[in-house]
C-alpha cells in the first residue's frame, strides 16, 4: 500500500500496519480482564482433568488391603481346620454355636473387605492426585492453600487463648511445682512501662521487661539484665541485675531480704547460696537494706549486692540484685548510683506515687560521692546450704565502695 502525501507527488511510502492506543474505558478492562482470567481457568481445569486421568489410572483393580484380607482369610481357615478336633474336646457343647457364630461373622465381613480395600486405595490415590495437582499450580493458588490452613490454627488460637507469657520471656519463668499453690500473678500482653534506670555500668541495651499483675490490683514491673540477671552479655557492660518494683493494695509483705531476694531470684532460676549481715545505704529512697549474696545459676556462683527498698506509697518494694564481672560483686558506690537511677516514666493517676519519687529526687547523691552506710540490726548472716569445707567466708566492711 502506498500513499501520497496531500494529492502531491511525492516519494511513495509503504505502510505495513497501523498503531492503535489501547482503549482504556472500563468496558474494555473489564473485558480484558475476562479474557485473560479464562485463559488461566482453561489452564487450571487442563492440569485438573489431566491430573484426574493420572489418579484414575493408579487405581488399581484389586488393592493390597484386599489381597492382603484374602490371604489372611485363607491362613485362619488352614489354622481352625487343624485346630477344629481341639478346640472340640475343649469346648465341648461351646463348640457349636461358636463355629457357626464365626462362620456367620465371616460370610458377613468377607464383602465388605473388598469395598474397603478399594475406598482406602481410592483415598491414597486422590490424595497422590491433590499434592501433584497442588505441586503443579500457580503461585497465586498455592498461596490460597498456604492461606487456607493457616486460618484452622489461627482460629483455634483465638478461641483457645494461651498464658501471656511471652516466649522471650522463658527465663523469667520458673519450674513448676506441682505441690507448689498456684501463682496468683498474670503476665500483660503489651505492658506500658512504668519504671526506668540507665547506667554506663549496664550498657546500652535496653532491659528485659516484663509486668504481672493479680486479681488484687497488684502489679509487678520486673527489669532484667544481662543473661538471667547475673552475667553482663555485651562487651562493655560490667554489670548485670534485676529490678522487681511491687505495688500491692494492701500491706505490704514483712519478709526478711533473704526470702524477698529468693522469690526476686528464682523468676530467673536462680538460688541464693549465702547472704552476708545486712546493712543500711544511703539512697534517694532513705535508708535502703543491702547484703552481698552469692547467687547459683547453670551450676555457676557468682557473686551480687541485694537490695530493698521499703516504704513507699500503696505498699511499694523494690527489689533487685546486682552482679559484676570476675567474680567480684558491684561497690556500695556503685550499687547505691544505680538505686538511686531508678527514674518514674509514667504514674497514670497515681498521684500518690508521682509525688513519692519526685519528693526522693531532692535526696539523689552525685554518683561517686560518699554514702553512709551501717549495720543493720538484728540482722545475721545467712547460709542456704552447709558451708562446704575450705569455702571463705563473707567478709564485712563498713568502708565505702
Amino acid at each position: 500500500m502506498t500513499s501520497l502525501a496531500g494529492g502531491r507527488t511525492g516519494i511513495p511510502v509503504p505502510l505495513t500496519g497501523f498503531v492503535v492506543a489501547e482503549d482504556q474505558t472500563l468496558p474494555a478492562r473489564l473485558h480484558r480482564s475476562y479474557r485473560a482470567g479464562r485463559s488461566r481457568a482453561e489452564v487450571i481445569m487442563a492440569r485438573v482433568q489431566a491430573s484426574a486421568r493420572q489418579v484414575a489410572a493408579l487405581i488399581p483393580r484389586k488393592s493390597a488391603f484386599e489381597r492382603l484380607a484374602t490371604t489372611m482369610t485363607l491362613r485362619w481357615n488352614s489354622a481352625t481346620r487343624r485346630l477344629d478336633p481341639a478346640l472340640q474336646s475343649a469346648l465341648g457343647p461351646l463348640h457349636r454355636p461358636l463355629k457357626v457364630g464365626w462362620q456367620a461373622l465371616s460370610r458377613l465381613v468377607a464383602p465388605l473387605a473388598p469395598a474397603l480395600g478399594d475406598a482406602l486405595a481410592t483415598l491414597r490415590s486422590l490424595t497422590v492426585g491433590a499434592c501433584r495437582l497442588i505441586w503443579q499450580a500457580p503461585r497465586p493458588v498455592k498461596a490460597g492453600f498456604l492461606m487456607l490452613s493457616i486460618i484452622p490454627a489461627g482460629w483455634a488460637m483465638l478461641r483457645h487463648p494461651v498464658d501471656e507469657a511471652a516466649p522471650a520471656f522463658a527465663l523469667l519463668m520458673p519450674a513448676a511445682d506441682l505441690n507448689r499453690p498456684v501463682d496468683p500473678w498474670r503476665y500483660i500482653a503489651s505492658p506500658l512501662p512504668a519504671y526506668n534506670l540507665e547506667g554506663p555500668e549496664l550498657g546500652r541495651n535496653p532491659p528485659l521487661y516484663r509486668v504481672r499483675a493479680n486479681a488484687t490490683g497488684g502489679r509487678q514491673d520486673i527489669l532484667i539484665w544481662g543473661e538471667a540477671g547475673v552475667r553482663p552479655l555485651a562487651a562493655r557492660t560490667s554489670v548485670a541485675g534485676g529490678i522487681v518494683i511491687e505495688r500491692r493494695g494492701g500491706v505490704s509483705p514483712s519478709d526478711s531480704l533473704f526470702v524477698e531476694t529468693a522469690r526476686r531470684t528464682a523468676l530467673v532460676g536462680a538460688s541464693i547460696g549465702r547472704m552476708a549481715q545486712s546493712l543500711e545505704l544511703e539512697t534517694k529512697f532513705g535508708l535502703t537494706e543491702i547484703a552481698e549474696t552469692e547467687l547459683e545459676v547453670f551450676g555457676a556462683s557468682h557473686a551480687c549486692q541485694s537490695f530493698r527498698v521499703a516504704g513507699g506509697p500503696g505498699a511499694l518494694r523494690i527489689n533487685g540484685w546486682f552482679c559484676g564481672t570476675s567474680g567480684r560483686s558491684v561497690s556500695r558506690d556503685t550499687l547505691g548510683c544505680l538505686i538511686d537511677r531508678i527514674d518514674l516514666m509514667s504514674a497514670g493517676n497515681d498521684r500518690d506515687l508521682r509525688a513519692w519519687f519526685a519528693a526522693s529526687e531532692r535526696s539523689r547523691k552525685a554518683c561517686g560521692s560518699t554514702r553512709a552506710v551501717s549495720v543493720k540490726r538484728g540482722s545475721e548472716p545467712v547460709f542456704a546450704r552447709p558451708a562446704e569445707r575450705g569455702m571463705p567466708e563473707l567478709r564485712l566492711k563498713l568502708a565505702d565502695g
